[in-house]
């Protein structure tokens, strides 16, 4: 779980720079109207099952998460790490209601994590009116996981014999990621960025046809990263505690970001895997849930749009680039 290689990646990334039709479009469901931190108003189905994590690799982890002070037991799926199957997979959460669209959030965790870490916090997303594809690969250095992510959400938006049949609002997608998914979250909106410049760059790295990116969450990234040349709306987190990616020196990622608004948050005692633990424990959760709602409805569009920020008492450090300053509502947007 802990980053290492944040300048490794830079020069990988660098080095590979050289809609489904429906009969009827469902409308888009309206912004859970709860307390962003507090659990939302749909009931959450999911593609995966959780459990204890087990085994000598969920020792050391465990041990690691109570090191920064998360107690609740770790939960794990059936996959690589700790899991015997496959490293590589995407898994979905998603609110049961009677018929509409969802905006799109593909996360990705960081090295050595089993993407049952991120149910606590997907589901919380999902309850707020989300579709999450939790994507993982095992210990990737480039964004592979996030356009995969995106592919395997277009894929069952489009199959009707899947649950998500009809039910994915693609042209409203965020990627977001934690620790060194935070950082393939960032090279994946750069990548994006640079192919809107017109320079060219791999296939694979490309949004299939319908897809819109509307917005970057980067919960914890490495050291190093750089994304200067993101152009989505993006929120840059991180911890007084987080002594993996200490504010210090993440703030420079935030810094770098000019060609899109960008928010920076440090939030008072978080520590780099309170991600993991149980969302009512988690004071990051809140922050990211409104920024979604934001950048996909229009929602809270005073916390972000505004001198208000970050209007939470839990933040300890907080910033807006002049994009993000000169940003404005939209009042026929916004739901509240």
């Amino acid at each position: 779980m802990r980053v290492r290689v944040g300048a490794v990646a830079v020069a990988l990334l660098a080095a590979l720079v050289a809609t489904p039709a429906h009969a009827e479009p469902l409308p888009q469901a309206p912004a859970s109207r709860t307390d962003p931190a507090a659990p939302g108003p749909f009931a959450v189905a999911s593609t995966t099952t959780v459990g204890p994590c087990r085994g000598p690799a969920a020792v050391e982890q465990t041990g690691e998460a109570r090191r920064d002070r998360v107690f609740a037991p770790l939960e794990c799926t059936d996959a690589a790490p700790i899991g015997t199957r496959s490293g590589t997979g995407v898994n979905f959460y998603y609110p049961i209601d009677s018929g509409r669209t969802h905006p799109l959030v593909v996360f990705s965790g960081g090295f050595g994590a089993n993407p049952g870490y991120f149910d606590r916090l997907s589901r919380h997303f999902a309850s707020h009116g989300y579709v999450v594809a939790v994507s993982y690969q095992l210990d990737e250095l480039v964004p592979y996981s996030t356009f995969r992510g995106i592919r395997r959400a277009v894929a069952a938006d489009a199959d009707r014999r899947s649950p998500l049949f009809g039910r994915i609002d693609l042209r409203s997608v965020v990627i977001a990621g934690h620790s060194y998914g935070a950082t393939n979250a960032l090279h994946a909106a750069d990548l994006l960025g640079l192919r809107a410049r017109g320079i060219a760059t791999p296939a694979e790295f490309s949004l299939p046809r319908g897809v819109r990116v509307v917005g970057v969450v980067a919960i914890g990234p490495a050291v190093g990263t750089v994304a200067n040349a993101v152009a989505t709306p993006t929120l840059v987190m991180s911890g007084t505690r987080d002594i993996v990616a200490p504010p210090r020196e993440i703030r420079r990622t935030f810094d770098g970001i000019v060609d899109a608004p960008a928010w920076w948050a440090v939030v008072r005692d978080a520590t780099h895997l309170m991600t993991l633990g149980p969302v009512a424990q988690n004071t990051q959760a809140g922050i990211e849930t409104a920024f979604l709602d934001y950048v996909t409805t229009g929602a809270n569009c005073a916390r972000f749009a505004s001198s208000a920020w970050p209007a939470d008492a839990r933040v300890a450090d907080a910033a807006r680039n002049p994009r993000a300053r000169s940003a404005e509502c939209d009042p026929l947007r916004a739901v509240r």
